[in-house]
This record gives structure tokens, sequence and C-alpha cells, in this order.
């Protein structure tokens, strides 16, 4: 069984039911996921809570680039290098369908580092390092047949490879993987509180969506909740540094690329990388310490937005952007795990996962998208060494592999079985319609509507209220920042009436600290 519908109604079932679990794990992003599939397979019978919905955290709001670790091996750690090629590898033999080849041209700026010659010779060692012999200079004729959109091509550039993913799919096959396995998951359950008076942990869950409370037994806890995992159980010896990174959403047809176009942003010489992704062409993105709660969803801010459109109008266009052509946006918080408080440089700081734990429970947190099978097994084998149980961290996986609805029929299977709770899940992340439609969804509110009544059952006033709670929710996560000015103009001018379900944007105004400004 893969039905992640199922699978939610058994385990909360079996919650109701006063049942105790043996291990629990807390998270639904993809170190979760990985750390639930692997358990599953290895027995240990893990149940996974998230207390929003799968993937809603950062692990929706990725670069969808899986690196090989280019960036890490200039700044010496070939460890991590070694680690995320193979894993990159890993994951294109067992999930092809979601973890795909991707060219990059990485085009060099006179007098701007890396020159033409020392990045060859980077890339040269990355070769070495992950045995892929594929880079190489470009030619001027190469130039401008993988780059025909630019309208000067002065400019000398390397060709290179990495891949891209649709991280929702990605953790979402995990999940199926560990429900085959005989695991159960839900989303919408929050641990409010985790005591443990003797050998068994009880843990305090409350259901986000209508506020209900149980409490279970389990033999063990794992806090895999990412840049959150400081609020359940904070490490003693370090700092969980929040880092946001934004991306913007372009349509196709104006930047139609088959490559990654990546170049150094003027401003301050950091990666942009401008990269076709789900149909649509992605502009990313920024890197800075995120200072707002973690209880509210992350957004870009008016800075951050205009620091990608000025890196992608550096270069020479038929089209200047601004705004008005961007589809959607996202915002997405990771933790950088640091023994240093000050937050002002994140350059030097190391991704590597770290684990910390207690008896009974063991948390983990930092570390990145491509490396989430090595830190599932670093943690599982923390957790077997504290119970004593079997844990063999290279027992083989066959994983299952999440489908998107790419067709009616998918779609309608895609609504009965992968648990979903409310329209984001559907249109953000088990579908990426959001992030690739934007407003154009608008127009197909009553196929939507068809599908949520038939497969989910809605009445056609609870989905009303569902399509008016999306687009509020859209607006404030997911469009297009504006400026203070622009809100108060937009609401003086065009007041909402009946039919206009969109609500008015609430970003925020940008503070000095949203400016990004820190070099690679």
């Amino acid at each position: 069984m893969t039905d992640l519908t199922s699978a939610d109604q058994q385990l909360r079932q079996l919650i109701s039911d006063g049942k105790s679990g043996r291990l629990l794990i807390i998270g639904g992003g993809i170190t979760g996921a990985a750390t639930f599939a692997k358990a599953a397979a290895a027995g240990f019978e893990p149940w996974l809570i998230e207390q929003n919905d799968f993937t809603s955290g950062t692990s929706s709001r990725s670069s969808k680039m899986l690196h090989g670790g280019l960036r890490y091996l200039a700044q010496g750690d070939i460890a991590i290098v070694r680690e995320s090629a193979r894993e990159i590898n890993w994951f294109r033999q067992h999930l092809p369908q979601h973890v795909k080849p991707l060219a990059y041209v990485f085009i060099h700026q006179p007098g701007k580092v890396p020159s033409p010659w020392l990045f060859d010779k980077v890339l040269s060692g990355y070769d070495l390092l992950t045995h892929n012999k594929r880079h190489h200079r470009l030619t001027q004729s190469e130039i401008k047949l993988l780059l025909p959109q630019l309208t000067k091509h002065d400019f000398d550039a390397n060709l290179f490879y990495d891949s891209i993913t649709d991280d929702c799919a990605l953790v979402l096959s995990l999940l199926q993987t560990g429900v085959k396995y005989g695991g159960l998951c839900a989303n919408y359950l929050k641990v409010t509180k985790v005591q443990r008076p003797d050998s068994t942990s009880i843990v305090t869950l409350t259901d986000t969506i209508n506020g209900t409370s149980e409490q279970i037994e389990c033999d063990f806890v794992i806090n895999a909740t990412g840049a959150w995992a400081g609020q359940l159980h904070p490490p003693k010896q370090a700092t969980i540094k929040p880092v946001r990174g934004s991306h913007i959403t372009l349509p196709f047809w104006k930047i139609p690329t088959a490559v990654s176009i990546a170049f150094s942003h003027p401003q301050d010489g950091r990666p942009v990388y401008i990269y076709p992704w789900a149909g649509v062409t992605v502009v990313g993105c920024t890197e800075l310490v995120h200072q707002p709660s973690l209880d509210q969803c992350p957004t870009i801010s008016l800075a951050e937005q205009q620091y990608l459109l000025a890196a992608v109008n550096h270069l020479d266009w038929q089209h200047t952007f601004s705004s008005d052509d961007i589809i959607a946006t996202w915002a997405g918080v990771r933790p950088i795990i640091s023994k240093s408080t000050d937050l002002s440089d994140l350059n030097h700081e190391p991704r590597k996962h770290q684990i910390w734990q207690q008896p009974g429970m063991i948390s983990i947190a930092g570390g990145k998208l491509v490396s989430a099978m090595p830190m599932a097994n670093d943690i599982l084998t923390a957790a077997a060494k504290q119970k004593s149980w079997i844990f063999n961290p290279n027992q083989q996986l066959e994983l299952s592999c999440f489908v998107p609805p790419n067709s009616p029929k998918l779609l309608r299977d895609v609504i009965s079985s992968s648990a979903i709770k409310n329209l984001g899940d559907l249109l953000l992340r088990r579908s990426r319609l959001g992030l690739t439609m934007g407003v154009a969804l608008k127009q197909h509110q009553t196929s939507i509507a068809q599908l949520c009544q038939q497969y989910l059952h809605w009445s056609e006033q609870k989905f009303e209220q569902q399509w008016q709670q999306y687009w509020q929710h859209w607006q404030q996560s997911y469009s297009s920042a504006v400026s203070l000015d622009q809100q108060n103009q937009a609401t003086l001018s065009e007041p909402a009436g009946d039919n206009d379900l969109i609500q008015k944007t609430t970003h925020a105004a940008p503070q000095q600290s949203d400016i990004p400004q820190l070099n690679h």
C-alpha cells in the first residue's frame, strides 16, 4: 500500500484508540521522509506526523536543484562534494522521473571572479571528484546555440552539469515508500509537548485543523523539523540560523531556455541562476538571515524581488523584465547549524547536518536536499545505538514513485490518495500549478470545484471557503511583492467586490536587513 490518505486515516484511528508507537518521526519534509522510508524498510514500524502539509516547509520551497557541490569545492570541502555527487547518482538511478540532469552555462563577465581559466580548473577538479567528464569551455558558436535568446554574446562561458528535481514529488515518493514498507504518516498534527517520565515518551499532539488534542506513548522520538527543530529540542552547543532563499518565476516564452544560465550578480558577486522548471523560468536565489517568526509563512521581500529582477536585466534580452512579468514567487527557510551566534556572515558556515540527543529523543538539522539519505542513515544509526536496535544503513531500498497529476485521470488519483486537506495541498504541493500558473488558475475555478466535490466530497459551501482561503494565502505568500504605497493605492482604487476572490497583497515593506548583501 502506498496510499497516503489511507495511511493518514489509519494513524489517526490508532492515536484515537490510545495505541502506543515504537518510533515517532516529527517532520514531513525531506529529512523526515527519508528517515521514515529507511526506518520502515528496517522494520521499525515508524509513525510520521507533520504540523502542516507534507513538504509545506522548506522542502517545497527549495531551488529545485540538486547540486553536486561545486560551491563547496571552491571552499575546499571535498567530502561534501563527493557525498553530493554520490547521492545525486543514487537518486538518478532510483527516481529518474524526478531527478534529471540539467546543463549549466556559466557566463564570465570581464574583470569578475572567477576568471574563465580559474573556473575551468575548478570544473576539472569537480569532474574528477564526481566521475563526470562533461564540462568544457564553450566556443562563440556554441554560446549562441545554447543562449539564442540573448542579443549579445560577447563573453566567455563554461558548460557543466548538475541536476534538477521536483522537491515535493521527491518527498512524497519517500513517504509512499515508507508506507509501502509498513509505516504510517499523517499531516496537520502538531507536537506541542514531549515528556519522558520513564523509559517511554508521552507526546501531546494537536490537530491543527480542528484544534483537538491527544496524547500518545512511544518508545523513541526523532525530531526532523529542520529550521523548527530548536523549538521542540534546542541544541545545547550550537545555534540554528534560519536562512531565507527566495525565487521568482517568469513566463517560459519570455526566457525560453533549455539550460540553467549561471552568472555573478552585478551588485555583490553572488551566483544567480535562470533555469527551466515545470514549464516556467525560475530566477534565484537570495540568501539572508530570516528575521520574522517561523510561525509565519516566509515571503519574498520587495528588496529581494528587485535584486533578482536586477540580475535578470543585467543580461541582454530583447525584453526588460519588471514585477509585472512575475507569475509567482516563493521563499524558503533552511537551517544552518553554527557554534557562532553571529548572524552577519553566512558564506563560511558549514552546510553539514548536525545531530543532538537526549534519552529517548534525537534531533537533526542542517544539511542539504541532496543529503537526505545520509542524514537518515546517521540519525537512525544513533537511534539504534540508544535503543539497541539493529539497523543496516546499506540496506537496499525499493522506492515508490509519486506520479504528478499531469492528466485528468492522474489528477483524480492524486486527489483521492495523497492526504489532501485543503486547496493549497493540491495546487501548491501535489501539483505545482500555484507556482507555474499563478492567478491564471482563477479561470479554472469551476473545473477545480467539480474535482474537489467529487473526490474530496466537499460541499459547494466548503469549496467556496477553501477557494477564498487559498487565494488569500497565495497572495500573502506566493505573489509578486509590492511596496506599501502600492498596497494602499490598490486598496483605495480597487475596492474588493463580491467576485474578487483574491485579497489585496499584504507583503510587508522591506527593511534594511532584507536587502541581500552577502558574497560567496
